[in-house]
């Protein structure tokens, strides 16, 4: 907070989404990426991944979650397919395939 100069983000770029009509997410889960930025969705509309989620603290959703199995950290080439999802394989471990693949 504050006017002056510092390292931290600039208002303007306190969250892509908030021009776009969107608010800037209170979590780091993204559900869906595009050229504007990573999505979320928090109360049942879409917000925006703000910046102070790096990829370090965000976190990646996908259908496997739910059934204990990690997320592919990248969108991997699909190696199979059943009602949970697409799978892909990452250091030799199924993995789900994200949700904004």
């Amino acid at each position: 907070s504050g006017t002056g100069s510092s390292s931290s983000a600039s208002v303007e770029e306190a969250c892509f989404s908030e021009p776009l009509g969107f608010p800037c997410c209170n979590s780091c889960d993204i559900v869906y990426k595009d050229e504007s930025g990573d999505w979320g969705v928090e109360n049942n509309d879409w917000c925006g991944i703000g910046p102070n989620c790096d990829a370090s603290n965000a976190t990646i959703l996908c259908p496997g979650m739910s059934i204990g199995y990690s997320c592919c950290s990248s969108c991997l080439e699909i190696a199979e397919q059943d009602e949970h999802g697409n799978w892909g394989i990452e250091d030799g471990q199924w993995c789900s395939i994200p949700y904004y693949c």
